[in-house]
């Protein structure tokens, strides 16, 4: 079985200059869970929150409790897109007019 994954979420973000992925899920979550939703419509089986918890990444300015809190937001953010998009699977299957069997 064939699993699709989301994209790159720096880029759909659109990153303003000064502005930390991480520290997103804490101060715009709206605007996270809106990247999620769009891979989960689009058919993403999983979705990845890395760019949350690399430690060691460059840009990383934010204390560790800010990034654990923003891995929690981060995972109930993806989870809450994937659960979405699962009802509306659902529905869209119990809607559809059976085809015959030929």
């Amino acid at each position: 079985m064939i699993k699709y994954f989301d994209g790159g979420m720096g880029t759909m973000l659109n990153l303003k200059a000064g502005e930390l992925p991480e520290q997103l899920n804490i101060t715009d979550p709206e605007r996270v869970f809106a990247v999620h939703k769009a891979y989960a419509e689009a058919g993403a089986d999983i979705i990845t929150i890395t760019f949350t918890v690399l430690k060691d990444a460059p840009s990383q300015q934010t204390p560790s409790a800010q990034i654990h809190l923003s891995t929690i937001i981060a995972r109930r953010l993806s989870a809450q897109a994937l659960r979405l998009q699962s009802v509306r699977a659902k529905r869209l299957r119990s809607t559809s007019v059976p085809r015959a069997n030929c």
